[in-house]
């Protein structure tokens, strides 16, 4: 059970402040204004967050400028993509944000492609590949962009939810 105290009002507006219960679980910083505060202090480690929306919405922005936070601190960042973009075309687009470090490209921040794998055998062989390259690289924050497409790719529903 969590309990938090009662909110105290905000003398300005009168309405209750949010108090939220201390965070047990341990948190990998984003780094990014804002969204830690509301998130706690940042993602719950080892558990599975995604981030949906629709195209154009900044998902991928997101998604690198939580990982350049992250690369910059002394992380490490998996970013794997499902989609047929050229990582090229990928690292030319994440030039352009201010926040990204392109030098932590292949030290710190590792691009890896897993659309050759879902053409290959589905969701299962993304597994099977990307399993090892994980362990290898011991991230500190995995991100998978396009999701969407491995679930159109996968075999079963249960496949894709494994």
């Amino acid at each position: 059970m969590i309990h938090a105290p009662p909110a105290d009002p905000r003398p300005e507006s009168g309405t209750p402040a949010v108090t939220r219960p201390e965070r047990r679980e341990p948190v990998q910083p984003t780094g990014i204004p804002g969204f830690d505060d509301i998130a706690g202090g940042g993602l719950r480690r080892g558990a599975l967050h995604v981030v949906t929306g629709e195209p154009g919405g900044g998902k991928t922005i997101f998604a690198h400028q939580m990982g350049a936070r992250v690369a910059a601190a002394g992380g490490t960042v998996l970013y794997l993509t499902a989609m047929t973009e050229v990582h090229t075309t990928l690292l030319a687009q994440a030039r352009t944000l201010r926040f990204f470090d392109a030098s932590l490209v292949g030290h710190r921040f590792h691009y890896v492609s897993v659309a050759g794998a879902l053409e290959r055998g589905g969701a299962a062989e993304v597994r099977t590949e990307v399993t090892p390259i994980a362990q290898a690289h011991q991230p500190d924050i995995l991100v998978l962009d396009g999701l969407h497409t491995v679930k159109l790719a996968g075999r079963s529903e249960p496949e894709y939810h494994r």
